[in-house]
């Protein structure tokens, strides 16, 4: 009997535990500060990141997946409205692509929410972060679990305990953040700071500079603070070793006078998918 027990608990440490796979850490309640709604787009500060209470935007998203870099100060609305937020900070290593795929099919897997209208299926929300230390977290109201992994169940568990536990307890349609009114989320990844000297070296308006482990192809987006698409041009290939982005900001302004601030995304593609390389504001 003595065997048959130890047989059974090592087989259940090794499935629970096989080295190489993921596992999440433990979540992490977090003290409720409040919900206070600010005007949009002014600045607002949390006492932890991607923040789980506290003043925020009066217009929340939503609820759907995001190829934007959204304000906390949005889906921090979201997570009111008991919202499950699940980020993906795509300036760190691997393929966003695929990541973001991976999310998908355990928000796809939730089940249906009876608050919700016909055009919306549950109160879920991914979208992009930049600014966070981690490569995902998933937030909800007071609660949050950050990793540099997919932990599937321990993601879907969040979602279990933690889905509808707002203040606001209701499934309304926010906003898709298109026409103006609305602001850029912070960027956590800028062009490298250079030394005058080697800026005086480089042609204007490099946006990214540094060295690619790899051959790929280098893209530049142009946006709206919105999110809007703007402009999209092929930066030819590069790597591996150093490279840098250029933009002709002369060419895009001839092509849209009237733009004020736009949001610059430097990617890079090769056989792996396709990673953001730098995300900045500039002013054509």
């Amino acid at each position: 009997m003595k065997h048959l027990i130890a047989a059974l608990l090592l087989t259940t440490l090794t499935a629970r535990a096989q080295p190489g796979e993921c596992q999440a850490p433990t979540p992490v309640q977090h003290a409720l500060e409040g919900g206070e709604h600010v005007p949009n787009c002014l600045p607002v500060t949390y006492s932890h990141y991607p923040p789980t209470s506290g003043k925020h935007y009066p217009v929340w998203g939503n609820f759907k997946s995001y190829d934007l870099v959204i304000s906390p100060g949005y889906y921090l609305h979201d997570e009111e409205h008991g919202a499950v937020v699940m980020l993906i900070n795509c300036h760190t290593a691997g393929s966003c692509d695929q990541d973001r795929a991976r999310l998908q099919a355990i928000a796809d897997a939730f089940p249906r929410d009876s608050l919700c209208d016909a055009t919306v299926k549950h109160r879920l929300v991914i979208a992009g972060d930049t600014v966070m230390d981690t490569r995902f977290a998933l937030v909800a109201w007071g609660w949050s679990l950050k990793s540099d992994c997919i932990d599937s169940a321990a993601f879907r568990a969040f979602m279990d305990a933690h889905y509808g536990q707002g203040p606001e307890d209701f499934c309304i349609s926010g906003t898709d953040f298109v026409g103006a009114g609305y602001c850029v989320a912070p960027l956590g990844l800028e062009a490298p700071a250079l030394s005058k000297a080697a800026r005086a070296s480089l042609p204007p308006n490099t946006l990214w500079q540094g060295s690619l482990d790899r051959r790929g192809s280098l893209s530049l987006e142009v946006v709206s603070p919105d999110g809007a698409f703007l402009a999209a041009y092929d930066l030819g290939q590069a790597g591996p070793g150093p490279a840098r982005a250029v933009w002709d900001a002369a060419a895009f302004r001839r092509g849209h006078p009237a733009a004020g601030a736009v949001v610059c995304r430097v990617k890079m593609k090769n056989a792996s998918g396709t990673r953001l390389l730098a995300e900045s504001l500039a002013f054509p």
